[in-house]
């Protein structure tokens, strides 16, 4: 079995569209989190999460 690299998951889809998934989702969970009050409780903020996934290997 291959290995899988972070962001290269066995959807299919090409790397760039997970990477889009990933970050889309990182985005609604903060948002979710302002919503009900507790997003100062995250001790990575948002756009490091995203920036991390963007420099993910392809």
């Amino acid at each position: 079995m291959k290995a899988q690299t972070a962001g290269s998951g066995r959807t299919g889809l090409a790397s760039d569209i997970e990477r889009a998934i990933l970050a889309l989702v990182v985005l609604l969970k903060s948002c979710l989190a302002v919503c009900v009050g507790r997003a100062p409780e995250h001790s990575i903020s948002p756009q490091a999460r995203i920036s991390e996934i963007l420099e993910l290997p392809r």
